[in-house]
């Protein structure tokens, strides 16, 4: 679970990074998250759409997880919010998880993955890429 408010300067390492260090340990990350999108001036009348969400969705998505926002999950609960509900509802994801193995060439290269389900109502994360062990398993 990746706890973040989306928001990233100076850093040694980019998204980018982070995700092919995802996709290399083959982790699922689920990303609980308190950013909004903002319009920062850069001068001359010219302004930047900041959208942090974009990225941490990427993530999530490429690596079979699910994106929680907390300034939305707040806004839909009028009559109150307690963070704990929020922790609560990915935990209850988390016990509806199922482990599914997949067999891969041993080249050391990236494969996709689609995964699908027949059943109605499902809910389907997974990985859309995949990293093969290189050389004898």
């Amino acid at each position: 679970l990746m706890v973040t408010d989306g928001r990233a300067s100076g850093n040694a390492h980019g998204a980018e990074d982070a995700l092919r260090e995802v996709i290399r340990a083959n982790v699922s990350v689920d990303i609980l998250y308190a950013g909004t999108r903002d319009v920062v001036p850069q001068g001359s009348g010219r302004a930047a759409l900041v959208q942090p969400d974009v990225l941490l969705r990427e993530m999530a998505d490429h690596s079979g997880g699910a994106v929680f926002n907390m300034i939305e999950w707040k806004a839909n609960r009028p009559r109150g919010f307690n963070p704990k509900d929020v922790l609560q509802s990915i935990v209850n994801e988390w016990r509806r998880t199922w482990l599914l193995r997949v067999s891969v060439p041993t080249d050391g290269k990236y494969h996709r993955l689609l995964v699908k389900s027949r059943a109605i109502g499902v809910t389907v994360r997974a990985p859309l890429i995949v990293l093969a062990p290189s050389g004898n398993p």
